[in-house]
């Protein structure tokens, strides 16, 4: 049991679905792809909260690879559900590629917010970027090309600024630990300027939003149920980490919430509908992360784990709609319950 409280979920996910991708037999995937999470939420159950659960020493850097405390709980929670409601949205697919890289895709989310420093999290937050750009580039269509090297494009550029702000705050305190990181007193530390901002566009920030609403119509039927939900909550979690109580991000998630809104009541696409109801929720985590208050930060948390679920769920039917209409236009699929009830309900 000890042994079992010291291995992040995560690393149960990316272990199992890079195994999946070398087992032709579609029922052993099936098995593997909805037990990772079942595995992981398993372990889970038994971390202690409060203490390093796993730890390396990596060119005299020290990563904690494994941390539980109140605020990761939740959002590791609400991915590890919605991986193992996947999984069984998936089991219809025949295809190991697809079905072994979403569910290391999943792993990676898991994996970076059970991280207890920040050069960990950095680790698995590029594993997921090179997986998600996988399921767009799985649609196997000129567009899913296009827009997985735009996707590819800002989250590299994310990538590379996440890692300047950290090279900053190593050479200031020889550390990636979150205890060593203090930014917003010091606002004006370059440290601080770029790690905002490769968060601002993970999380889809007014601006720099235009990927999300790009790759959710075009990615895989069932890579749309998670790309946009881990990526930008992932951004959320990392900001509740390192900007509680930043004013300006209530402003920031005020005009998130509100453009997403009337942009979501005017597309026509239930896909691209639902990638701008995620951004108008994501606004409302920021905007609480802003207010950072405990209870406020409870409440991103318990947004995050909503979003998952209710986001999730209505991005399966919205992929159920489309693998069985052959379309997600809204206005192509009215009185649709007649000929798929199931769906429908």
């Amino acid at each position: 049991m000890a042994l079992l409280a010291g291995i992040n979920p995560g690393f149960i996910l990316i272990a199992l679905g890079l195994i999946a991708c070398f087992v032709p037999v579609q029922r052993v995937r099936n098995i593997l792809t909805v037990g990772a999470p079942i595995a992981g939420l398993s372990v889970l159950m038994l971390a202690e909260r409060g203490l390093p659960l796993a730890s390396a020493s990596v060119l005299n850097a020290d990563l904690i690879l494994y941390y539980v405390d109140s605020l990761n709980f939740i959002f590791g929670l609400g991915f590890l559900l919605l991986a193992f409601l996947y999984g069984i949205y998936a089991l219809h697919r025949d295809d190991r590629l697809h079905e072994g890289i979403a569910t290391i895709f999943a792993g990676s989310a898991v994996a970076a917010v059970f991280s207890g420093d920040w050069l960990s999290l950095f680790i698995f937050w590029e594993i997921g970027t090179i997986s998600a750009a996988f399921l767009i580039f799985r649609s196997g269509t000129k567009a899913a090309y296009q827009a997985g090297m735009r996707f590819l494009g800002f989250h590299i550029l994310s990538g590379v600024l996440f890692l300047d702000g950290l090279i900053y705050i190593y050479k200031k305190s020889g550390s990636f630990s979150f205890a060593e990181v203090d930014l917003i007193s010091s606002f004006e530390h370059p440290a601080a300027k770029y790690l905002l901002a490769a968060l601002a566009i993970k999380a889809a920030f007014p601006l720099v939003h235009t990927w999300l609403k790009d790759v959710a119509p075009k990615t895989t039927v069932l890579g749309g149920v998670l790309l946009p939900l881990f990526t930008t909550i992932v951004a959320v979690y990392a900001l509740a980490r390192l900007f509680p109580g930043f004013d300006i991000l209530v402003w920031i998630g005020a005009v998130m919430a509100v453009y997403a809104v009337v942009f979501a009541a005017i597309v026509d696409d239930a896909r691209r509908v639902l990638a701008y109801g995620q951004n108008a929720l994501t606004g409302l985590m920021v905007c609480a992360v802003g207010i950072g208050t405990p209870l406020a930060l409870n409440a991103a948390a318990a947004m995050a784990f909503m979003s998952l679920l209710g986001i999730g769920l209505l991005s399966m039917g919205a992929g159920a709609l489309l693998y069985s209409a052959g379309t997600a236009r809204l206005s192509a699929l009215g009185g649709l319950w007649r000929t798929v009830p199931l769906t429908a309900l």
